[in-house]
């Protein structure tokens, strides 16, 4: 089950990728790691903020024989305390918000190949202070295959 979570997460990459937001400098996709955490190995350009964090901890398999599925999405957007407002990071996290509650969100995962949404569940939207971090995070299932399918 795990390459649905992979090309999952492939797919948000690129799109979000696709959207050519200025103001983002790095997305990256994890299987989860709980409190999401920076890489304390990691250098600047893997820290870098503001970040998009693509997380796909579990996905449940719909029918037995066919392989679409529920697949649980977080998509967290940070930015350093210390270099941006909380106004800043809200107006930010609101272009995040409007691709995915918007019409093209669908079309643009489906850009990825071997990879196909179907829809998307309600999104539940959380804002945290994560030590010297804010942070949004839209949590939401997808119902999507790992195949293209027309």
């Amino acid at each position: 089950m795990s390459y649905i979570l992979q090309r999952t997460q492939r797919a948000f990459k690129e799109a979000i990728e696709a959207q050519a937001w200025t103001w983002l400098r790095t997305v990256r996709g994890e299987i989860s790691r709980g409190g999401l955490d920076d890489d304390p190995e990691g250098n600047e350009a893997s820290n870098a903020r503001p970040c998009i964090i693509i997380q796909t901890p579990s996905a449940q398999q719909y029918t037995p024989t066919i392989a679409t599925f529920d697949v649980q999405v977080s998509v967290t957007l940070r930015h350093s305390a210390d270099d941006s407002t909380a106004d800043e990071h809200l107006a930010h996290a609101d272009e995040l918000a409007t691709w995915i509650h918007g019409d093209d969100f669908i079309g643009d995962l489906n850009a990825a190949d071997g990879f196909t949404a179907f829809g998307r569940g309600l999104v539940s939207h959380e804002l945290d202070r994560n030590g010297r971090s804010w942070q949004t995070t839209f949590n939401f299932s997808i119902s999507a295959a790992p195949s293209n399918i027309s």
